[in-house]
């Protein structure tokens, strides 16, 4: 907050900080002379202010947000904030705001390139084709799975939860990977508290 000296500093290495070496009186002394042809500029607080609401959302700041708004993983959230994948935020957020889940959309943008230039409707139809909707259906092929692999089931009931994902995996192999994952997790959960 103080105007600094007029002076040559040197470099104090024992002490790790800089140290006066000799004062100059005046700016002239050091042959330096106002540039003719740029007038004396004066920035005020107001107009400071004014460029920061014109900056966009920062790298750091859309990260946050992804994670914190649509609740992405770390590492999706980083890679749809960076300068190269500008392009597939907005598509993202578009996607998002009718109602998409936010986790899956990230997911397809990030890794399926053929899923980048679809229209909502098309990136709708595609995300639910041929998907097993049929909760009588799904309820059987989890009832298969659950009697084929009662090891797994008294696992998962003596604390091993990750198991979860194998029970999974064998659903989807069972509906042909026609299934909602989301769904399937919740469904199996709930029968393995019971």
């Amino acid at each position: 907050g103080q105007t600094p000296i007029q002076e040559n500093r040197g470099w104090n290495e024992s002490a790790g900080t800089t140290i006066g070496q000799r004062s100059k009186e005046e700016a002239h002394d050091y042959r330096y002379f106002p540039e003719p042809d740029i007038p004396p500029m004066v920035f005020d607080d107001k107009y400071l202010q004014e460029l920061k609401k014109k900056l966009p959302e920062l790298p750091h700041q859309v990260k946050a947000r992804l994670i914190s708004h649509y609740k992405l993983s770390e590492n999706n959230a980083k890679l749809l904030s960076t300068a190269e994948n500008m392009f597939l935020l907005q598509k993202f957020e578009e996607l998002v705001q009718h109602g998409l889940d936010s986790a899956k959309v990230a997911n397809l943008l990030l890794n399926k390139p053929k899923f980048r230039n679809l229209t909502l409707e098309e990136f709708k139809a595609k995300t639910t084709e041929n998907k097993v909707t049929d909760t009588a259906l799904l309820e059987d092929a989890i009832n298969k799975v659950l009697h084929a692999n009662s090891n797994a089931v008294t696992d998962y009931k003596t604390g091993k939860e990750s198991i979860i994902e194998f029970l999974v995996g064998m659903v989807m192999r069972e509906t042909k990977g026609k299934a909602d994952a989301a769904l399937v997790r919740n469904s199996l959960i709930s029968k393995l508290k019971t």
